[in-house]
């Protein structure tokens, strides 16, 4: 017996000796998440002998981060980065626009702390404001400056107007993001529309100057450059997505420490997946509820938003996780716990509910037993 126990316990050490390398040689993540990126830029190598603060500059703003890469390690770096958009640009004036919440006019004060929105609710989704300049502007970019939390329009039209009529710069294109390139056109009136399936609250709309150089108007990104090291830059995320690096030093501390250095060409990401930030199957693009899960997409007043994510009792919850989506009930009170709230329960579930009169019968059944222990009791002490 003893020499069988051996022999099984044997077994299962060779059995584990050759599974443990299994395990010991799957990959640790990587710390960031390459598929919400559409753009890659390399780095052109810089010839360092010490460590030393590198910069580059996008031509974009970068409202969701960027990711710095060691080409050799796949390490994300810790980097610093100064938004530079709005340096000499021609002065935009609002001209018309449709239904607003706030003043039109935040979206082209070059302050970034005022926002307005588009009012969804007014314009059932399609959004356009026009935009004169003072000055003929040289133009072949779009870049917006969304609030925090929000959702980019997933359709995107530019046109210019060319004496007494509007030309087509961008035909309507599923463009999803911040940053909207179209052919290079020149023009003192611009007209801009959006398809929005969610509020669209914009702190800046900017038509980029192509007169400008890239250095005056983009996003500057600072990193901890290292001898021997090439580096890969991930830009124009779609969602924002945490990033684990190590501790970020005072790169900007000495400006005459740092090296600028050059990008490669711009390059597809063809890493990228429109993202789904509600893992429902339904891209954000195209979702109507972008942050809450609801695969049947259901609309039933077709306002472009989903029913589960709207409050259509205005009892400030929303009716994905209101137990009464059609009664007011900011309380959620649901006495008896079948996920009903009372306000709109029409048939309790608690036996008390159902037949009032069973407490009462509780209730005097039990005085029926006291009163027999109390006549038993009584009895045996007479006897």
């Amino acid at each position: 017996m003893k020499k069988t126990i051996f022999g099984i316990f044997l077994v299962v050490i060779l059995i584990t000796s050759f599974i443990a390398p299994t395990y010991a040689v799957t990959p640790v993540e990587s710390g960031y998440d390459v598929s919400v990126y559409k753009s890659i830029y390399d780095v052109n190598p810089v010839d360092l002998t010490l460590p030393k603060p590198l910069k580059v500059t996008l031509p974009n703003s970068q409202d969701f981060g960027v990711v710095v890469v060691d080409t050799k390690t796949k390490e994300a770096q810790a980097v610093e980065t100064i938004e530079n958009t709005r340096v000499n640009t021609p002065k935009a004036y609002f001209a018309t626009a449709t239904a607003v919440k706030g003043e039109p006019s935040n979206f082209v004060d070059g302050d970034p702390k005022t926002v307005a929105e588009f009012d969804i609710d007014q314009d059932e989704g399609s959004a356009e404001i026009q935009l004169s300049f003072d000055q003929e502007l040289t133009s072949s970019a779009l870049i917006l400056e969304l609030d925090d939390h929000v959702a980019p329009p997933y359709t995107t039209a530019i046109e210019a107007r060319e004496g007494d009529r509007w030309v087509t710069v961008l035909a309507e294109e599923f463009t999803y993001d911040t940053y909207i390139t179209f052919p290079a056109k020149t023009a003192k009136a611009w007209r801009v529309k959006f398809k929005h399936s969610q509020p669209l609250r914009i702190r800046e709309i900017t038509l980029q100057d192509d007169k400008l150089s890239v250095e005056k108007s983009g996003t500057e990104v600072f990193w901890l450059g290292k001898p021997g090291v090439t580096y890969q830059i991930y830009a124009d995320a779609a969602v924002y997505k945490p990033v684990k690096t190590g501790e970020l030093g005072n790169l900007l501390g000495n400006p005459d420490d740092i090296i600028t250095a050059t990008l490669g060409p711009k390059q597809t990401n063809q890493a990228y997946k429109d993202p789904d930030s509600d893992f429902d199957g339904i891209p954000n693009f195209r979702d109507n509820c972008v942050n809450l899960a609801n695969e049947k997409q259901e609309d039933l007043d077709n306002n472009k938003r989903g029913d589960a994510c709207e409050d259509h009792d205005k009892d400030g919850v929303i009716d994905a996780v209101d137990n009464c989506p059609q009664d007011p009930n900011a309380n959620q009170q649901d006495t008896d716990g079948d996920k009903i709230g009372d306000v709109c329960d029409t048939e309790e579930s608690r036996p008390t509910e159902k037949m009032p009169w069973l407490p009462w019968v509780g209730m005097g059944g039990a005085a029926i037993v006291v009163i027999g222990v109390i006549v038993a009791t009584l009895k045996k002490d007479k006897k």
